[in-house]
């Protein structure tokens, strides 16, 4: 799992996390082990929120069938860019 900050604000941090593999609850569990939980993760220590505060922006996969690389994004939601 690489990640690097992109913003930084009231105590929190929005992180870019790229994932080599699609383990289950890999990055909640790689972050939770660097003291950095997921907001709204309280499986893994992460701060009470509305929601858990994670979003594939964009993933990507070989087509199991016709074996071409696919690539879907997905903007970040409303919530992620409000004010604290």
């Amino acid at each position: 799992t690489r990640y690097r900050p992109l913003e930084r604000r009231g105590g929190k941090t929005l992180l870019a996390i790229e994932i080599a593999t699609g383990v289950r609850h890999q990055i909640r569990v790689h972050l939770a082990a660097a003291g950095h939980p997921v907001c709204g993760d309280t499986l893994y220590r992460g701060s009470a929120a509305p929601r858990l505060l994670l979003h594939a922006a964009r993933l990507g996969f070989r087509h199991p069938l016709s074996d071409r690389q696919l690539s879907i994004d997905s903007p970040p939601p409303r919530d992620f860019s409000a004010p604290d």
